[in-house]
């Protein structure tokens, strides 16, 4: 923030300086002779601003009588001690609460006049007073004025709301903490902190997998910041990347129409900040599901050159290969991102989908590919059992192994695929979630194909329950099933792009390939895993393969600068 200072002080500053001020950056101060600065500014630069009259914002602590004899002249027999904190102070932190300012004074004859005995403990405060001196680097500030700041304030009920989200999130409650960011969001916050916390309840949201949620949040927070005139672009840059995220993975989904959204706020996340690196991976799988895979592949160039080291920029590049149809280049970015983090199930579920892809294109491992997919989409149940679309999209590979002949391994027993283990998991699959419509959709179907009546009906009725528009077809071709004899089987869903899959056996001998070289201690994909009872499953495929562009371009370069907001 530029700096302002008394005209009587300003010869004696720029003096000082070992650069000249530019005249277009020469400081001025304000109608009432005072130079408006950052209290971060103040406790920084202290020896620039001795003997000028400033005046700062501040979050009010406590009027006290102690005194640091050793580095104050004053005394308390004139003066009261005002503690204070920085106005956007992370108060919920007990770090940043400790760091209380403790060398501002008021004059005893001054405090009826300033109203300092009426004030609250967080109140927002601007302080208007001289630096009359810095003692070991630290400013000592005479008040001349205090007056209260409109525009919310922290609490106790906050801090301690916020505390709690914290501590629940390190223990894996996330639904738990979610009621307690929404408790501290409901009182009335400072603006930089209502921004700050709704950040920290959109990522939360996120890691719970409840992005409708987190884009609702994130939205809000967004609308906040741009009011927030002091607030860092890089900060700026990384809640719209995180908006930009949030949406994108709910347009996979549930609600494609939210990926235009989630473009729009990537590229206005690298206005801020050309170096975000989240942004790039984000733009990257938005392009990827409209289609624009070469632009897609060049961002995500991009996020993996700017943090080579995270497993997330990876997953994000897996996708991309997997929906451009390079399913072996997929398998081999997600292999380095699960080295990476062996324990993220969305890297395990992400590489069980580049296998699944590849294996129903049919060839000599296709068999091969659909039981590794299986066995990453059980390791993916064990890391987070609660998602039930997980056992929609593992019955489906179990589907699709049935019609090659291909054996599976389920727990310690290794067996030939069948459909009626890939109908357990939809059943199993609604029981966890009755409001899953991938879930009925998948059990109508196989129910129907099979000759189950009833089930057919059943998942018919819930189906148009639940009144999601998107089942209308496929609903139709279940509702025969409810009066006449079965339909003919229906076909597992495969990429858009038609494949020619050639029968395949593959014998129970057959070894499965490594996913990962992995800590033998963590679930690695290139382990058989057990799972007791397949637990969680997602609402929506990954997105189908498009034809493979003859070339990539190399990653386009960085932007020089960072734009003004």
């Amino acid at each position: 923030m530029l700096l302002q200072r008394p005209l009587g002080g300003m010869l004696a500053l720029v003096l000082s300086m070992s650069l000249p001020l530019a005249a277009s950056d020469a400081p001025k101060v304000d109608g009432d002779g005072l130079f408006p600065v950052e209290l971060e500014t103040v406790l920084s630069k202290p020896e620039s601003l001795r003997d000028a009259k400033v005046k700062f914002r501040c979050t009010f602590a406590a009027v006290t009588d102690l005194f640091d004899f050793q580095r104050t002249s004053f005394r308390p027999e004139r003066f009261a001690a005002v503690a204070i904190w920085d106005d956007r102070a992370k108060l919920w932190q007990p770090e940043a609460r400790a760091d209380v300012v403790t060398t501002v004074f008021i004059p005893k004859d001054r405090i009826t006049p300033t109203r300092s005995t009426s004030l609250r403990k967080y109140e927002q405060l601007e302080i208007a007073g001289v630096i009359k001196d810095v003692v070991e680097g630290v400013p000592q500030i005479e008040v001349l004025e205090l007056r209260p700041v409109e525009g919310g304030q922290f609490s106790d009920v906050a801090i301690y709301h916020t505390e709690q989200a914290l501590s629940l999130i390190n223990e894996g409650a996330r639904d738990l903490a979610e009621e307690h960011f929404a408790s501290a969001l409901a009182t009335d916050l400072p603006v930089s902190a209502h921004i700050e916390i709704s950040t920290l309840r959109g990522r939360n949201l996120i890691e719970a997998g409840r992005f409708a949620d987190a884009a609702t949040v994130l939205t809000d927070a967004v609308a906040s910041a741009m009011t927030d005139s002091q607030m860092l672009n890089a900060d700026r840059a990384q809640l719209f990347a995180l908006l930009a995220k949030a949406q994108s993975e709910l347009s996979e989904r549930s609600d494609p129409s939210q990926r235009q959204s989630a473009v729009s706020n990537a590229r206005k996340a690298l206005t801020y900040d050309p170096a975000n690196g989240e942004a790039y991976a984000v733009l990257g799988i938005g392009l990827a599901g409209l289609g624009q895979f070469d632009e897609a592949r060049r961002h995500c160039d991009n996020a993996v050159r700017l943090r080579p080291a995270d497993a997330e920029v990876r997953w994000y590049l897996g996708r991309i290969l997997d929906q451009q149809g390079r399913n072996d280049e997929a398998i081999d970015a997600l292999k380095k991102a699960i080295d990476l983090t062996p324990k993220d199930y969305r890297i395990h579920r992400a590489i069980a989908a580049a296998y699944y892809h590849r294996g129903i294109k049919g060839g000599p491992s296709a068999g091969q590919d659909l039981s590794t997919a299986l066995r990453e989409y059980d390791i993916t149940l064990r890391l987070s059992p609660g998602d039930a679309e997980i056992l929609v999209l593992s019955g489906q590979v179990i589907e699709a192994g049935a019609k090659v002949g291909a054996e599976i391994q389920i727990g310690s027993v290794r067996q030939p695929a069948t459909v009626e283990l890939a109908l357990s998991r939809y059943k199993s699959a609604t029981q966890m979630n009755d409001k899953l419509t991938s879930a009925w959709l998948a059990l109508g179907l196989l129910s129907a194909s099979m000759g189950h009546a009833e089930d057919a009906k059943m998942a018919v009725e819930k189906l148009t329950a639940l009144g999601d528009p998107a089942s209308a077809g496929l609903v139709a071709k279940v509702q025969p099933t409810a009066q006449t004899t079965p339909i003919a089987p229906v076909p597992v869903v495969t990429p858009a792009a038609p494949v020619t899959t050639p029968e395949v056996t593959v014998p129970a001998t057959t070894e499965t390939p490594a996913a990962s070289e992995s800590n033998a201690s963590e679930p690695k994909a290139s382990e058989p895993q057990a799972v007791s009872e397949p637990p969680a499953a997602d609402p929506s495929l990954p997105a189908a393969p498009e034809a493979i562009p003859a070339a990539i371009p190399a990653a386009e370069p960085l932007p020089a600068s960072v734009p003004a907001p």
